[in-house]
């Protein structure tokens, strides 16, 4: 039974890469082009480890998605699409310092190449994603395909996760899937489908659900079922992350899109009602979910504190780390883990030992810091953060005015309030771990903030032509 749901599995994803293909180079689908570049980064660089390589180099080669990337800046910036002075300028002027800190960052580093790596995929390629998501698409269809497509992706990624619990392999045996079994990192009931980090998955989904979620309570019939199909494998797959910080996210995340403007877009009894249909779905599926899901988030608190059964609490290595921050107030240690251990070992005394072979941390340490914005200050500079917050800041204002504009289009509201509710619950789980500057999620983030500016860009041009 197993062997035929592999090969079921292959074939669904040989089939979408031909679709997207098609759909970006002979139709000039702009959103599958978007999409097609995720599930690149996400299944060919990350998980089967595959890119272009150049004569002498073992690693920095040319990666499939950059590739993707220059395409769509080329034709962006052929089509000369330009737009007024709005508030969304105060972003793009952030940007510069926000970059130059990443550059910094990299000189002062012990590790050099390696950390012009970590630049190249950390805040290149992901501020490239935005200049592109920055200029949009034609038309209020294109941001309906993308939904579509985006919910497409999901339900792959959770199909493999799925097949993972039931047969305990994925579709295709990568070199990375094989490492994480050698060092034994697998995550013990958890499930993080190619990404096999759960809780890289589990922020991927934070990001993209609710987009197809807002999607199912506006499409009709056959795109309504997509949406639906997605959303429930999204779901399933979430859960078998079993990820703590999703809980808090999703409380959160709840509490935000009621001010955020929840009942100006979207039918109160609408979502009352697939809620439930979701929960009882989640019911029979797996009729125990709901007890280990309340376990988990009863645990939550005590593994950030360090009462579990943990090495070294999530608690602990924020207060080490906070301490070594004090040493570089202005500019970081380097952008490289490794920068981080030598720092650690040699001014603070933390850093690792070796038992039988393992790595075992020592006094609080771990190997980073398990949040994103005291890695973002600690390995870049504490500038970068306070530069971070003011652009996500502007970014959800700029959602909640299209939101509040009468004259805006229906859709172009649903799609404002899901991509923030999105980024802010994100927002909330980088602040457990460092998916911030993980690529292959951190793209589809950079990815939704430069798409909820290119809708308040076309609703403020829009209304400049009515009112001319």
């Amino acid at each position: 039974m197993g062997g035929y749901f592999q090969i079921l599995g292959k074939l669904m994803t040989f089939g979408l890469l031909a679709f997207f293909v098609y759909r970006t180079f002979l139709k000039s689908d702009k959103p599958a082009a978007l999409v097609l570049m995720l599930g690149l980064m996400i299944i060919l660089e990350d998980y089967l480890q595959k890119a272009i390589y150049i004569p002498g180099l073992k690693v920095g080669s040319v990666r499939f998605s950059e590739i993707f990337i220059v395409y769509l800046l080329i034709k962006d910036y052929r089509k000369k699409q330009r737009y007024e002075k709005y508030e969304s300028k105060t972003i793009d002027s952030l940007w510069i310092p926000f970059i130059l800190l990443f550059l910094i960052s990299v000189f002062v580093s012990h590790h050099k190449f390696i950390a012009a790596r970590n630049f190249r995929f950390c805040i290149l390629d992901p501020f490239l994603v935005y200049l592109i998501a920055c200029h949009g698409f034609d038309n209020e269809d294109d941001y309906k395909r993308f939904a579509i497509y985006l919910g497409v992706l999901v339900f792959l990624l959770a199909a493999a996760s799925i097949d993972d619990l039931k047969f305990h392999r994925i579709w295709f045996r990568g070199p990375m899937r094989i490492k994480y079994e050698f060092f034994g990192k697998e995550f013990k009931g958890r499930y993080g489908s190619f990404f096999l980090n759960p809780n890289f998955f589990a922020s991927f989904l934070v990001l993209s659900l609710p987009i197809v979620f807002t999607s199912i309570l506006y499409f009709k019939r056959r795109e309504k079922y997509i949406s639906l199909f997605s959303l429930l494998a999204g779901i399933l797959a979430l859960i078998l992350t079993w990820t703590r910080s999703v809980y808090v996210a999703f409380a959160a995340g709840v509490l935000f899109s009621s001010y955020y403007g929840l009942l100006k877009v979207v039918n109160f009894r609408k979502i009352v009602l697939l809620l439930f249909m979701i929960i009882g779905l989640v019911g029979a599926v797996f009729p125990g979910a709901m007890n280990k899901i309340f376990y988990r988030a009863s645990t939550t608190i005590e593994e950030q504190i360090g009462d579990s059964k943990v090495e070294h609490s999530r608690l602990e290595i924020w207060r080490h780390a906070l301490e070594l921050l004090k040493r570089h107030p202005f500019i970081g240690i380097g952008l490289t883990e490794t920068d981080y251990r030598l720092s650690a070992r040699h001014e603070i005394g933390g850093g690792y030992v070796y038992k039988k072979g393992a790595r075992r941390s020592v006094s609080g340490f771990g190997d980073q810091p398990h949040n994103s914005y005291i890695s973002l200050a600690l390995w870049v500079s504490p500038f970068s953060v306070i530069i971070f917050l003011m652009m996500n800041y502007r970014v959800l204002k700029l959602g909640r005015n299209v939101i509040k504009n009468p004259d805006a289009q229906a859709y172009y509201k649903l799609f404002s309030f899901s991509a923030g509710v999105a980024i802010f619950c994100y927002l909330v789980v980088i602040f457990f771990d460092t998916q911030l500057l993980v690529r292959t999620v951190n793209s589809l983030y950079w990815l939704l903030f430069g798409l909820l500016i290119s809708v308040y860009r076309r609703v403020e041009s829009e209304k400049t032509i009515l009112t001319a």
